[in-house]
């Protein structure tokens, strides 16, 4: 299958769908993220975890999504006046056109979205030094699939950034899907100990899977920056957004 994603962008089956991204404390919308889906002529409408993965075993195929995610976010960013974010796998910082992509849209409304968190725990020196060149040109980054685990190697991760203004953790939607669970009574003990975290170090904490008002208000409570899931908004495509 990670053949034909090429195939599949030359013959425009593959578009992104926006999922907003709101501000806890003025609830308002702060950016959108770009998701990309996938209109198979054979398998019909695919979501990222059915090609991604597949799709990351041949570099081009993954640097060809992330280009067209970044030619979309361009143009989206116009019509919601409002920032957009890109998903990058780790693989992709590797392409041979990487840097010259990301040069193509500097000081343009455009975020990332680093993604596979597997992947960055072993980040390369190359791979680090990547993240240091873009961010040089302005880019701001969000640390995707955040989980307390991930505070084992988030050092490494940030060693690449000298501005943490810029740098945004995103916790993985597990976390506030287990609050309230009897399995996971110190979820929010947790949850609000990785945003104090992130604030002490002065990175701002995006929360994702919000389906609840009784999250959204715990959220807020414990001073939360950001908020993303279907009870704020579903991803849908551009032109189905309403105005």
């Amino acid at each position: 299958m990670s053949d034909s994603i090429l195939e599949g962008l030359k013959n425009n089956e593959v578009v992104m769908h926006y999922q907003p991204i709101m501000c806890l404390d003025k609830m308002q919308i702060a950016c959108w993220e770009s998701l990309a889906r996938w209109y198979h002529p054979e398998l019909g409408l695919l979501y990222p975890y059915s090609f991604i993965e597949k799709a990351e075993r041949q570099p081009d195929a993954i640097f060809g999504i992330f280009k067209f995610g970044l030619e979309s976010a361009l143009n989206a960013s116009h019509v919601l006046k409002s920032p957009v974010s890109v998903n990058l796998s780790a693989v992709s910082l590797l392409h041979k056109h990487f840097l010259q992509e990301v040069t193509r849209y500097q000081g343009s409304p455009i975020a990332l979205e680093i993604t596979e968190r597997a992947s960055m725990e072993f980040a390369s020196p190359q791979q680090l030094q990547v993240l240091s060149d873009v961010e040089a040109l302005g880019y701001t980054f969000m640390i995707d699939d955040f989980t307390a685990v991930s505070l084992n190697h988030l050092s490494t991760i940030l060693g690449a950034f000298k501005d943490l203004n810029r740098v945004k953790v995103k916790l993985d939607m597990h976390l506030i899907q287990g609050l309230g669970d009897s399995k996971n009574l110190h979820m929010g003990v947790i949850i609000k100990a990785i945003v104090n975290c992130a604030h002490d170090m002065g990175i701002k904490v995006v929360c994702e899977g919000v389906e609840k008002p009784e999250q959204v208000e715990f959220l807020r409570e414990i001073r939360c920056d950001f908020a993303q899931g279907y009870l704020l908004g579903k991803p849908c495509a551009l032109g189905a957004i309403p105005k």
